[in-house]
C-alpha cells in the first residue's frame, strides 16, 4: 500500500499530480499533514536501520572474504558489530562438537577501559562446557 493510497484523488482531475493532490489536501485538513509527516519520519527511520544494517552485513563480508584465519576474522567481526553499533561488548563463539564446549574466539568492545580488561583475557584456555545444557544445546543446534 502506498503512503498516499488514503488520500482521495476522485475529487481532483485526473491530470493533477500527486504531489499537488497531497498538498491541498493537507492544507485544507491539518491533520492529514500531520499524519503524513508522522508516516515519513517512521519510513525514514526505518530506512536508517535498514542501510545501517546492510552496511554492516557488506563489512562483515568483506572481512569473511579478506581473513582466511578463524581468529583473525571473528577479531575483525567482532570489532565491527562493536563500533557499528556502539555495543559495549560484543563477543563470537563456536561449539566444539568434539567435547561439547564453547570456544571464545573474539571478545570485542569499542569502550576503552573494557578494551584494556579484555585484553587479559586468555580466550585460548576458556571452553564452557555446554553438553549438560540441554535448553542451550537445543538453541544452538
Amino acid at each position: 500500500m502506498s503512503l498516499f493510497s488514503h488520500f482521495k484523488r476522485d475529487s481532483l482531475p485526473s491530470d493533477a499530480p500527486l504531489a499537488t493532490s497531497v498538498s491541498e489536501q493537507a492544507q485544507t485538513d491539518p491533520g492529514t499533514a500531520k499524519r503524513l509527516m508522522e508516516e515519513l519520519y517512521k519510513r525514514n527511520a526505518e530506512l536508517a536501520v535498514r542501510n545501517k544494517t546492510m552496511a554492516l552485513l557488506r563489512r562483515l563480508d568483506e572481512i569473511s572474504l579478506k581473513t582466511l584465519e578463524e581468529e583473525d576474522m571473528a577479531k575483525e567481526m567482532t570489532s565491527a558489530v562493536a563500533e557499528e553499533f556502539g555495543y559495549d561488548l560484543t563477543a563470537l563463539s563456536m561449539v566444539d562438537a568434539a567435547t561439547d564446549r564453547l570456544r571464545w574466539l573474539s571478545i570485542s568492545t569499542a569502550t576503552p577501559w573494557i578494551a584494556d580488561t579484555i585484553k587479559q583475557i586468555d580466550l585460548k584456555g576458556s571452553k564452557v562446557p555446554i553438553g549438560e545444557n540441554q535448553e542451550l544445546m537445543k538453541k544452538i543446534g
